[in-house]
């Protein structure tokens, strides 16, 4: 079948450039479908088919190994802490990929990070010749650090030891 074929080809070429979820594969898989649906699609074809047609895809490329929400999430992470955001943002991020919320949390619980230090790393780039001293300042970088997805607990820890050094 021409279609399964096309489609095939497709889906490694995604897999060659950046790892994805299964969720997003299948997504732009349905969307390449849809836009190639009047020269590759017969009148008789359901939705169904075509479902079928994206899983089998799907399913070659994971047991290829090709595809894997796991690799895909370990990855997504770290690209995402050297950003620097942090674990709230990176998971919520991963969650709206559909990625597994069991899979996100292992993979949360295996990073060795620092999240404390990696907040102040962000926060001392951000503001490097900014008056750390000032109130104002001060409560735009633990904005700025909440937005970035720190727990509270971080960014107050790293704000009170920035207090320290100012004193």
């Amino acid at each position: 079948m021409r279609k399964s074929t096309d489609l095939k080809i497709y889906a490694y070429g995604l897999l060659a450039k950046r790892e994805h979820s299964v969720a997003e594969l299948a997504q732009k898989l349905r969307i390449a479908l849809r836009d190639w649906g009047g020269e590759l699609e017969s009148p008789e074809e359901s939705a169904e088919s075509k479902e079928e047609i994206i899983q089998d895809v799907v399913d070659n490329c994971l047991a290829q190994g090709y595809l894997s929400d796991q690799r895909f999430a370990e990855i997504f992470f770290r690209a995402r802490m050297r950003k620097g955001y942090g674990p709230q943002r990176i998971r919520q991020e991963l969650k709206f990929k559909q990625v597994d919320e069991e899979l996100i949390e292992q993979v949360y619980r295996e990073t060795e990070v620092d999240w404390c230090d990696l907040a102040r790393q962000v926060v001392m780039k951000k503001y490097s010749g900014a008056d750390l001293a000032d109130i104002r300042t001060k409560a735009k970088a633990y904005r700025f650090l909440m937005q970035k997805g720190f727990f509270r607990e971080d960014v107050e820890e790293v704000m009170r030891s920035l207090n320290q050094e100012l004193d």
